[in-house]
Formats: C-alpha cells, sequence, structure tokens
C-alpha cells in the first residue's frame, strides 16, 4: 500500500515538473455568463529569439477566447495588450511575419470573440520594411495612442490611433526626426497630455505633446491624400519632427 502511493505520489511529482516544459504560451480571456471580460491572460516563455508568446497552453478553452494560437509557428512578434477603461475589452497589437515582413495588426474582444486580425497601415509600403516594436496606451475616453517602430536602414518612430466611426486606424505619421536612428518607443496618456519615449543613440528622447491635438494630427490625414510614410503633407511647425501637424508642449 505504501509503496503504491509513493509511486503516485512521485509521478504526481513528475507531472507538475513537466508541465513547465509543456506548457507554452497564451494570449486568451476569461469571460462571465454575460461575456464580460473577466480576466486577460498572457503566458509566455521563453526570451529572445527563442520566445514563445501565442501557442495555446490549456487546451481545454473554447476557441473563441483564444489569439492567434499559430502565431509562434508564423513567427509573430510579441503583441501588446491594453484593456479599453469603459468596456473592459481588450485590443491587442502584435507585429506579424508576412512573407519575412513584420507587418503590425490588430485584434480586439468583441461579443463574438476576438475580431480577425486586420493591418494597422492599409497602404503597403513599397519598400517592405517591418513595422516593429509596438506600444499601446488607451485613455479614458477609450482613444488608442499606438507608436511603433518602422524599421529602414535605421528606425523611426510613427503614431496611429483608431477611429471607430470607419472602423480603421489613421495613417502612419511619424514622431521621430527623418535621419534620426529611433527606436524602443513607448507612450503614456496622463489627462491632457500624451508622452512618447524612444531611444536615440544620443541617448532617450522624451516629448509631450496635447493628446487633443495629436489625435485631431492623426484623424486629419485620413481626409487628406495619404502622403508618403516619410513626409505627411501640412505646415511646418518650426522644428524637426517629422510631424508638423503636432503641437508638442
Amino acid at each position: 500500500m505504501n509503496t503504491n502511493r509513493g509511486l503516485r505520489f512521485l509521478a504526481a511529482a513528475l507531472a507538475l515538473l513537466l508541465l513547465p516544459v509543456l506548457a507554452r504560451a497564451e494570449v486568451s480571456v476569461s469571460v462571465d455568463r454575460q461575456g464580460n471580460v473577466k480576466r486577460i491572460f498572457f503566458l509566455t516563455r521563453g526570451s529572445g529569439h527563442g520566445a514563445q508568446y501565442w501557442s495555446q497552453v490549456r487546451s481545454y478553452l473554447r476557441p473563441e477566447v483564444v489569439l492567434n494560437p499559430l502565431g509562434d509557428t508564423y513567427g509573430d512578434g510579441a503583441p501588446v495588450i491594453q484593456q479599453d477603461p469603459r468596456t473592459r475589452r481588450p485590443l491587442v497589437v502584435w507585429p506579424h511575419n508576412a512573407g519575412n515582413v513584420k507587418q503590425l495588426v490588430f485584434s480586439a474582444w468583441t461579443a463574438r470573440g476576438w475580431s480577425d486580425p486586420v493591418p494597422v497601415v492599409s497602404v503597403a509600403d513599397p519598400y517592405h520594411r517591418d513595422q516593429v516594436e509596438p506600444a499601446l496606451a488607451i485613455d479614458a475616453a477609450g482613444a488608442a495612442y499606438l507608436v511603433w517602430t518602422r524599421m529602414g536602414q535605421g528606425g523611426r518612430i510613427y503614431f496611429s490611433t483608431f477611429v471607430r466611426e470607419r472602423n480603421a486606424w489613421t495613417p502612419a505619421m511619424p514622431l521621430s526626426a527623418e535621419g534620426v536612428d529611433a527606436r524602443k518607443p513607448s507612450v503614456a496618456v496622463k489627462g491632457t497630455i500624451a508622452t512618447v519615449t524612444y531611444e536615440t543613440l544620443s541617448g532617450t528622447a522624451m516629448v509631450t505633446y496635447d493628446s487633443a491635438v495629436l489625435l485631431d494630427s492623426a484623424v486629419s490625414l485620413m481626409d487628406s491624400p495619404t502622403p508618403p510614410l516619410d513626409s505627411p503633407s501640412g505646415g511646418g511647425s518650426g522644428d524637426d519632427s517629422g510631424a508638423p501637424l503636432v503641437k508638442r508642449r
């Protein structure tokens, strides 16, 4: 009897030890009976080039609550996840590997599950430059502030916001100066101030914007002829930010 108990205990212990090896990664949600989001799960495994972010960990989950379960197979990058403070529904943005080019896509949680991933930048880049390092913030009114790095000979920081009335993101608007290698952006919103930080060869750059003007500047590009990704049209503001419509504070 004691021998059997010992064997069962040993088997259970081995199973627990194996769990971290079997567990891979997962982006999913837990909802109540009314479909309201209770919790967001972002489970990862590994780091660097071998990191996994997407492969489903818990096999018993309903398919509609798991986002992009084949993402690790595709070679997709790490997601950024934020919740709309009004609805608690998450919005997820990540670099999707499309023909060995990283293209930012997004998905939002809806009453029917995750929406199909759609590109953030609708205009194709003729130079096939990677869109990577996304950072996302959502303010109290539910407005999204998305920044990312577009990689060419160097990096450049871009901004976009989601316009619900048109169910689309605004055209990519550069925030960092052309010719300055800028990477690893972050964004934060507090009250009426949006702060964007990124790294350059000269050090860390931190720029603050009037959040309403930043959003309006991005939305205005939707009603103008689509500008080249490197140089949006508009009057100059006297600086070299590459985003002449935006008012800095």
